[in-house]
């Protein structure tokens, strides 16, 4: 408390690109309470898929991106620090198990870790599946779960609670492991002083 008291009054811009399920389930109250602590900073937030953001760096000052290693990316991975590693998992809602075949899936469009990832997976397992939707946005990927679409992949702890968690699909097939994924910052504005506040502030609650 001292120490925000009499800290100088941090101002500016920050724009700020992050991948579209941490934006909608793991960010607004951390973003609530950066603003709260310095309401003087004027925050830009944008989402989409990792591979959009990490394409377009140059239009942000701080990023989180999943990534399967950071020098896959375009930024050198020495600007890269690790927030942790996210387990993937499948997700369906509670009639899942009446899903047809072959395996339909709702994903991201092509580019998405998770998506690369699933068909993978599926394809070692011998499991036959089909893209049955396709969506970037994240609550258009989790309405479509609620609808009995398919099944999806997800980062574990951005699982809406009103979804499940699946470890076997219809017919009571066991589905395949996932692996994990990095989840990245990179701080690209080394002269912004409110970003670099952000990016802190991030790593501190993540």
């Amino acid at each position: 408390i001292i120490a925000r008291l009499t800290e100088p009054t941090l101002s500016g811009r920050v724009r700020l690109g992050i991948t579209s399920e941490f934006a909608s389930k793991l960010l607004p109250q951390v973003l609530g309470q950066f603003a709260q602590s310095y309401p003087h900073v004027a925050l830009e937030v944008t989402s989409g898929l990792s591979k959009q953001l990490i394409q377009q760096a140059d239009a942000f000052d701080v990023i989180i991106a999943l990534t399967e290693t950071a020098n896959a990316s375009r930024l050198p991975a020495e600007q890269w620090l690790e927030l942790r590693q996210e387990p993937l998992v499948w997700v369906g809602n509670s009639e899942s198990y009446l899903l047809p075949e072959p395996l339909p899936l709702v994903v991201a469009p092509d580019g998405c870790i998770y998506r690369r990832r699933a068909l993978r997976a599926l394809r070692e397992a011998g499991i036959s599946s089909r893209i049955t939707y396709t969506n970037s946005d994240f609550s258009g990927l989790t309405a479509a779960i609620e609808s009995s679409l398919g099944l999806t992949v997800l980062a574990q702890s951005t699982v809406p609670n009103h979804l499940e968690r699946l470890q076997r699909g219809p017919n009571n097939v066991a589905l395949p492991e996932l692996g994990e994924v990095g989840v990245m910052l990179a701080m690209r504005a080394t002269d912004n002083s409110a970003a670099q506040q952000l990016a802190q502030f991030i790593q501190e609650r993540i």
